[in-house]
């Protein structure tokens, strides 16, 4: 039985600080999925019906880095179907 390890090193031979998936074709950008999923009833009832968008989900992108690293999607239940989410 080997004992895992976790590093966030990046692999010998790269630096992996400033780094985007353009200046290195072999590595792939990490995946963000914002998931906002109310509650319907509360939703509904509380705010008459009306359906805000989910502004916390946009102020937690601005603190990701925008220089191709990242791949941001975001999920809302109460348009895209749980299956899509992935």
């Amino acid at each position: 039985m080997t004992n895992p390890s976790v590093s966030t090193a990046p692999p010998s031979g790269q630096t992996g600080i400033g780094e985007s998936p353009g200046e290195n074709p072999d590595r792939q950008p990490l995946r963000v999925a914002f998931v906002h999923a109310p509650d319907p009833v509360y939703s509904d009832t509380q705010n008459y019906g009306t359906k805000f968008m989910p502004v916390w989900a946009y102020t937690l992108a601005a603190h990701v880095p925008d220089d191709g690293r990242y791949r941001m999607a975001l999920y809302d239940t109460r348009f895209d179907p749980v299956s899509s989410i992935g």
